[in-house]
């Protein structure tokens, strides 16, 4: 509709302006979006803030259970260390128990060559007694 109180050039910027409104309304709506994407954003962003900060956290953990770790491996090198003096004492030990057992049979064998010469000797003392008492 043409106004016949507003001068050409005003009419024709009425038109553009009716042209505009649902290019504006476009926009209005695109920038509720961004403002509606800003916020989820914001929100992504306090998550990672939450996450981050629960990684430092577990972060600290690893170490702390990084240094029990150091510790029970020390443990460990001086327990195997212990082990390995024991074992060498228990070599030690064994060598001097074999040394025993050849003693003992060295003794056992000593002990038979006695038995036998008891026996000769008993033997000797019967044929004494034999010849005294015929």
């Amino acid at each position: 509709m043409k106004c016949t109180h507003c001068s050409p050039d005003q009419q024709t910027r009425d038109i553009e302006r009716e042209d505009l409104k649902p290019i504006n309304r476009a926009v209005v709506e695109i920038n509720r979006a961004v403002v509606e994407i800003n916020r989820a954003v914001v929100e992504i962003n306090r998550a990672v803030v939450d996450i981050n900060r629960a990684v430092v956290e577990i972060n600290r953990a690893v170490v702390e259970i990084n240094g029990a770790v150091v510790e029970i491996n020390r443990a460990v090198v001086e327990i195997n260390r212990a082990v390995v003096g024991i074992d060498r004492a228990d070599v030690e030990i064994n060598r001097a128990v074999v040394e025993i057992n050849r003693a003992v049979v060295e003794t056992n064998r000593a002990v038979v060559e006695i038995k036998r010469a008891v026996v000769e000797i008993n033997r000797a003392v019967v044929e004494i007694n034999r010849a005294g008492f015929c």
